[in-house]
């Protein structure tokens, strides 16, 4: 899970506004891109499992559309974890090392 902690720390490294306002803008920014990302993930791997089972006839059964729900969700995390806060700092030391 992205915390507000994470975010203000990555604002802070970035230069960024670190008051409560703007970070908590960039949360609901980047829940709203994982939400979006998790129902991508979601459908893709409920696609993966009927395609691998078609004797189910369409139904899945609730352990297996949790369990899909709860992958989609940790790859959409970390998708933006890095979209939002890993590669715009990689982005940045990669800039301090070169004008270094």
């Amino acid at each position: 899970m992205i915390s507000l902690v994470t975010i203000r720390n990555a604002h802070h490294i970035l230069g960024l506004p670190t008051d409560d306002e703007s970070i908590e803008a960039k949360y609901e920014e980047i829940y709203e891109a994982v939400d979006e990302r998790t129902d991508y993930y979601y459908g893709l791997f409920i696609n993966q499992w009927h395609e691998q089972h078609p004797e189910a006839n369409e139904v899945q059964p609730g352990e297996v559309t949790g369990r899909c729900h709860s992958q989609a969700l940790q790859r959409a995390e970390e998708e933006m974890l890095e979209e939002y806060i890993n590669d715009p700092i990689r982005v940045l030391r990669n800039r301090e090392e070169d004008a270094y």
